[in-house]
C-alpha cells in the first residue's frame, strides 16, 4: 500500500509542471487494452480489458474500460510528451473507484499506467482492493 501512495504523491506532484489542455496533435480517440493487478483480502487478481482514451483540446477527456465511462472531472493536464488524467466509477453502487493515470505520448500511441483503490461503499465503507494498472493504447 505505501508503493501506491507514493506513486499518488509523484503523480500529483508532476501535475504542478503540466498545462491543463492537449495540443490538437494529442487529441483524438485512443484504444486499446488495460492490464490491472487488483491486491485484495483474497489474494492477487489480473485482468485484462478494453480501453479508450478519448482526448479533446478543449480539455474534455473520457475515459471508458470495459464499457463503462470511468472519467471524474471534465479534463486531464498535459505537457509535450505526457498527460495525467484523474478518474474511477461514482458512488451510486455497491463500490466506487479512484484512479491517478500518468501516460507518455509516443507518436499514434499512449503508453501508461495507473494506480487506484477500489472502495466498497458499506456500510462499512472500506477497501475493497488496491490496484495497479498498464495500458497501451493506439490512436484511431
Amino acid at each position: 500500500m505505501t508503493n501506491h501512495i507514493i506513486a499518488l504523491v509523484a503523480g500529483l506532484t508532476m501535475i504542478s509542471s503540466l498545462s491543463y489542455s492537449a495540443t490538437a496533435e494529442q487529441a483524438g480517440t485512443y484504444t486499446g487494452t488495460i492490464k490491472g493487478v487488483f491486491t485484495g483480502e483474497s489474494g492477487k487478481v489480473v485482468e485484462k480489458t478494453a480501453m479508450k482514451i478519448e482526448i479533446a483540446e478543449d480539455n474534455t477527456t473520457t475515459i471508458t474500460i470495459a464499457g463503462d465511462v470511468q472519467q471524474i472531472g471534465a479534463g486531464g493536464f498535459f505537457n509535450a510528451t505526457t498527460g495525467v488524467v484523474i478518474y474511477g466509477l461514482p458512488t451510486g453502487g455497491p463500490t466506487s473507484s479512484f484512479f491517478l493515470a500518468e501516460f507518455s505520448f509516443k507518436g499514434s500511441a499512449i503508453k501508461g499506467s495507473s494506480t487506484g483503490v477500489i472502495v466498497s461503499v458499506g456500510p462499512p465503507v472500506a477497501v475493497a482492493a488496491a490496484v495497479e494498472t498498464k495500458f497501451k493504447l493506439k490512436k484511431q
